[in-house]
C-alpha cells in the first residue's frame, strides 16, 4: 500500500517520521509512505521538546481560526492526491487529521474519494463545510450536515473523528505515538 503521511500541527516531516516509525517497520517494505508537510510556519507544538531541536522548523497545515486558510489547505490535498497520487490512504496525526477528514468529507459529496481508507492518530475534528464556506470555523456536527466518512477508518484516540466514520476497524488507546500534549 501507498500511504500519505500528514503530520500534527506545530511539528513537521521529521518529527512525524520518527512518531511512526515503529508503525512503519512492522508495515514493511512492501508498503510505501509519503510525507507531506504543512506550508504554514508555526511555533513549536507543546510537549515535544525531547523529540525535537532547537533549531527545527515547525510547520501547520492551516491556521486553526482562519477558514480561508483551512479551505486553501483542503484544495492543496486534492491537488496533491491528484498530481502525485494514487495513494491507497492516508495515514495523519492530529490537525492532520482535521484536514484529511474535511478532505474526505468534500470528495464524498462529488462521489470520488480516491482512497481504500483513513488511519486518524489523535484527531482534531473535520470541520464543517458551510461554515467554512461563510468564512467560519466550526467542527462538523455528523448529524446536520450528514457528515459520515464512508470510508474504512481505524481511530488512535480520535475521540471526535470516531463519532463521524460509518465503517470504523478499530480504535486504540492514546499516547501510542507519544502525543502528550500535541495538538
Amino acid at each position: 500500500m501507498r500511504f500519505l503521511m500528514l503530520h500534527g500541527g506545530g511539528t513537521n516531516n521529521q518529527l512525524f517520521e520518527l512518531q511512526t516509525a515503529a508503525i512503519r517497520y512492522e508495515l514493511g517494505p512492501q508498503h510505501s509512505f509519503e510525507f507531506v508537510e504543512g506550508s504554514i510556519p508555526s511555533p513549536q507544538a507543546p510537549g515535544i521538546d525531547s523529540l525535537v531541536r532547537p533549531e527545527d522548523d515547525f510547520f501547520v497545515y492551516y491556521v486553526p481560526t482562519s477558514a480561508p486558510t483551512i479551505l486553501k489547505a483542503v484544495d492543496d490535498l486534492q491537488h496533491y492526491l491528484e498530481q502525485d497520487g494514487p495513494f491507497d490512504a492516508i495515514l495523519a496525526f492530529s490537525q492532520g487529521c482535521g484536514l484529511a477528514a474535511t478532505w474526505c468529507y468534500r470528495a464524498q459529496q462529488s462521489q470520488h474519494v480516491p482512497l481504500k481508507g483513513i488511519i486518524f492518530f489523535s484527531g482534531e475534528p473535520a470541520h464543517s463545510l458551510a461554515g467554512l464556506a461563510q468564512g467560519e470555523v466550526r467542527d462538523l456536527d455528523p448529524q446536520s450536515e450528514a457528515g459520515i466518512i464512508r470510508l474504512p477508518t481505524m481511530h488512535g484516540e480520535s475521540a471526535p473523528l470516531f463519532a463521524c466514520a460509518e465503517r470504523r476497524l478499530i480504535r486504540w488507546p492514546a499516547n501510542s505515538m507519544g502525543d502528550e500534549g500535541c495538538r
